[in-house]
């Protein structure tokens, strides 16, 4: 099923083609990625009734709990893993040049050793054998 739900319109026009939606897919997982304040689920067409499992991943404890979740806490990757991860998915094109190297290292740097985020990142650079500045 796809669908594709426009950013134009009526806020609860979107929240009730969603609902419905996940009304009529019965179970499934929804992901919510770097959450930063309480979300209201119901304002976006998520009830609880519909059977479906939940996540979301916060770099805010108070935020998980403010949601009413189950906690469970990833620690960081290490430097050297966070990098290793980076390399692998990137690819070699990137990996050749020195200059290209520093810039890399410093985007592992700035993934403070969240996974999700140095594997997205690297992802979107694979391929290309220049990074922007």
């Amino acid at each position: 099923m796809n669908v594709v739900i426009t950013e134009d319109g009526d806020e609860t026009l979107r929240a009730g083609m969603l609902s419905e939606i996940l009304s009529e897919k019965g179970r499934f997982v929804l992901i919510l990625d770097d959450v930063w304040e309480r979300l209201f689920l119901e304002k976006f067409g998520i009830l609880e009734s519909f059977g479906g499992k939940l996540m979301l991943t916060s770099r805010s404890l108070d935020v998980c709990r403010q949601m009413d979740c189950q906690v469970v806490k990833i620690e960081p990757f290490p430097e050297e893993d966070a990098w290793t991860l980076f390399s692998d998915k990137v690819g070699q094109n990137l990996m050749s040049s020195t200059d290209l190297l520093l810039i890399a290292k410093s985007i592992v740097e700035r993934c403070v050793g969240l996974s999700l985020v140095i594997a997205i990142v690297a992802n979107s650079k694979r391929g290309e054998d220049s990074l922007p500045i």
